[in-house]
C-alpha cells in the first residue's frame, strides 16, 4: 500500500490499481485503465456521478454512508433545539450586550419563538444512514417521526411511518420540523422547491444536512423572507462556498455552518472501529442510475471483497487523509491479511499480503 497526499500523486500508481480508494475524477478514470472498483470515503457519491468511463467498464462504486452518520445527526438536531431554545436569538442578544426576556416580541423576525420539541412531528427525507441517525435522536426527544425513503417502506421501530420518496411534498404538511438527508441525484436535484416549502407549516423549520444542490436556493430564501416557513438551519449550501454577500449571510432565521457537520473527535477511530460493520451503498456504473444501487450487508463483504482480492494479487490505490489507511486495514482483516506499516520519510507505505494499496498514511 502506497499512501499519496493526494490525488495528483496517485495518477502514477494507478496504472496498475484495481481498486482506488477515494474520489472520482476523470483523471482517476482515465490512468485506471484496471480499475474495478472506487470506494469512496464519504457518503456522497456525486463525484461519480455523470462519468461514462464507469458505466462503459462496469466499475463498482461503493460509498460509506453510515460512517459519518452520528455527528451530522447531532448537528440537525442541534439545529433544531437552537430554533426550538432561541439560541440563534440570544446569541445575537448577547452581542449586543442585551437582556432581553420577551422572545415572541421577536418572533416575526427571527421566527416562531421558543417551542418544546416533545410531541412535534419530525420528517426526515432520505431515510439512510445519516437519516437513520437523525431519526433515532429525535425520536430519543420525544418526537413523532415519519420519513420517506427511494427503495422501500420498511423503517426502524422509533420511525412512525415510511413513505416513499414522491410522498415528501405531502408529508411535509404534516411536520414541525423537516430534516433534509437525501443524496444529490438526478431525481433529489432542485426537489426542496417553491411547491414543496409552500407545502410546510408557516411555524416549521427547515434543516439541511443532506446536499445544496438538492434545494433550489432562491426558492428557500423567498419563503424564508416571506414568512412561508419559519427559519432554516443549512450544513451545506447551492454554491458552495456561499458568496460573501449572500442574504443568507444576513438572515437572522438563518443557520449557517461551512459543511463541517461531519467532522468529529472520534471520526478516524471510527473509521477503523465500525468500518467493517458500516453498511454501504453500491451501484455498477453512475450511482446516479438508481436502477443498479442497492445495499451491501456486512456479512456480504468478505464475499465481495474475494471477488478482487482472493488469489489475485490485485493493487489497490487511495489518496487523502483520514480514512485511507482504515479503510486498508478492514479490507485486510476481512482476508486475515496483516498491515505492516513502513514508515518510509514522506512517503507513508503500507504494506498488506496479497496487494497494494496507494492510500492516507497515518
Amino acid at each position: 500500500m502506497i499512501g499519496v497526499p493526494d490525488e495528483a500523486s496517485a495518477l502514477p500508481h494507478l496504472a496498475e490499481a484495481d481498486v482506488w480508494i477515494g474520489f472520482c475524477s476523470e483523471d482517476v478514470l482515465r490512468a485506471g485503465t484496471k480499475l474495478r472498483w472506487i470506494q469512496l470515503p464519504s457518503a456522497g457519491a456525486e463525484s461519480c456521478q455523470g462519468q461514462p468511463l464507469l458505466r462503459e467498464r462496469g466499475i463498482i462504486v461503493s460509498n460509506m454512508r453510515a460512517l459519518h452518520g452520528a455527528p451530522i445527526a447531532e448537528t440537525a438536531i442541534g439545529m433544531m433545539m437552537s430554533f426550538a431554545r432561541g439560541l440563534h436569538v440570544y446569541r445575537v442578544q448577547q452581542e449586543a450586550g442585551q437582556w432581553d426576556h420577551a422572545l415572541d416580541d421577536v418572533a416575526a423576525i427571527f421566527g416562531a419563538g421558543m417551542f418544546e420539541v416533545r410531541g412535534k412531528v419530525a420528517l426526515v427525507v432520505g431515510l439512510g444512514g445519516t437519516g437513520t441517525e437523525i431519526a433515532r435522536r429525535a425520536n430519543g426527544l420525544g418526537m413523532r417521526v415519519i420519513a420517506t425513503r427511494n427503495s422501500r417502506r420498511e423503517g426502524p421501530d422509533f420511525v412512525e411511518y415510511v413513505g416513499l420518496a414522491p410522498e415528501a411534498r405531502d408529508l411535509a404538511a404534516r411536520a414541525d420540523v423537516v430534516f433534509n438527508a437525501v443524496p444529490l441525484t438526478p431525481a433529489t436535484r432542485g426537489m426542496f422547491d417553491a411547491a414543496f416549502f409552500g407545502a410546510m407549516k408557516p411555524t416549521a423549520y427547515f434543516i439541511n444536512v443532506g446536499r445544496g444542490a438538492t434545494v433550489v436556493t432562491d426558492d428557500l430564501e423567498t419563503a424564508l423572507r416571506g414568512g412561508v416557513i419559519a427559519g432554516a438551519g443549512l450544513d451545506v449550501t447551492d454554491p458552495e462556498p456561499l458568496p460573501p454577500d449572500h442574504a443568507f449571510w444576513r438572515m437572522p432565521n438563518v443557520l449557517l455552518m461551512p459543511h463541517v457537520s461531519w467532522t468529529s473527535d472520534d471520526r478516524p477511530a471510527r473509521g477503523a472501529r465500525e468500518g467493517p460493520a458500516a453498511p454501504m451503498s453500491w451501484s455498477t456504473g453512475d450511482p446516479g442510475g438508481e436502477e443498479h444501487v442497492r445495499r451491501m450487508a456486512a456479512d456480504e463483504l468478505p464475499q465481495n471483497f474475494d471477488r478482487f482480492f482472493r488469489g489475485s494479487g490485485a493493487a489497490a490505490a487511495a489518496a487523502g487523509a483520514g480514512l485511507g489507511l482504515p479503510i486498508a486495514r478492514w479490507i485486510a482483516d476481512a482476508h486475515g491479511a496483516d498491515i505492516e506499516v513502513d514508515g518510509t520519510p514522506g512517503r507513508g507505505t503500507t504494506v498488506t499480503a496479497g496487494f497494494q494499496h496507494a492510500g492516507s498514511a497515518p
